[in-house]
């Protein structure tokens, strides 16, 4: 896929899925362990979570893994996306030449990262990302450890000087004192409420499985 002209115009029209390239695509088997086949573990899944996190995914650049749905992975730099269905895709990010000795806070991770985070989400929609547009954030707490959710648009510009903006939905948090970040995209202007909530599903339930071995 290209930054720029129809590859980036086709990516926003579609069925993302549809449209990867198979040169940024990695397969399932390079990437990912193979999903749990027993019975009494799928119907566990289906009682704990109303998504499927079948494979094993590891942040970029670091040792860190978290469970994420059976679909195809580009990488960008610091950012793995993960093409879910339809229009949205999920990022891992975690970049190794960001100072993380400058980040004090979760909430400040998504600063931190937006030019990390942008250099792959650019591949994607119309326009270039410019900004986050937070609406509603939290902290949360799992096992111990805190976690900021965050929920609102990923503002794009396009050359004309309009905006367009992108449903996001996500966490950031430390792990051992690096950055992390997890955002679901929804690539489309006026996405349907089925498909927020299914990006809000993932990322919630992804959360939960963040863990330093595989």
């Amino acid at each position: 896929m290209t930054a720029c002209g129809t590859g980036k115009e086709s990516a926003s029209s579609g069925n993302l899925t549809s449209e990867v390239s198979n040169n940024a695509t990695k397969t399932l088997e390079e990437n990912q362990e193979e999903p749990d086949s027993s019975a009494d573990e799928k119907e566990e899944k289906k009682e704990d979570s109303s998504v499927e996190l079948p494979y094993t995914i590891m942040f970029p650049m670091h040792s860190l893994y978290v469970k994420g749905p059976n679909s195809y992975l580009i990488e960008y730099g610091a950012t793995t996306f993960i093409v879910v269905e339809g229009h949205t895709l999920i990022g891992l990010t975690s970049d190794s030449f960001v100072d993380a000795s400058t980040i004090n806070e979760p909430s400040e991770i998504l600063d931190a990262y937006f030019d990390s985070f942008k250099y792959g989400a650019d591949q994607f929609g119309s326009g270039d990302p410019d900004r986050f547009d937070i609406r509603e954030s939290r902290e949360v707490e799992i096992d111990g450890r805190k976690f900021w959710r965050f929920e609102g648009d990923l503002i794009n510009k396009l050359y004309s000087g309009d905006e367009i903006r992108y449903f996001v939905v996500g966490y950031t948090f430390f792990w051992d004192d690096t950055p992390f970040q997890i955002t679901a995209i929804v690539f489309t202007e006026e996405p349907e409420q089925a498909e927020i909530d299914k990006a809000r599903a993932y990322v919630d339930e992804m959360v939960k499985t963040v863990r330093d071995k595989r």
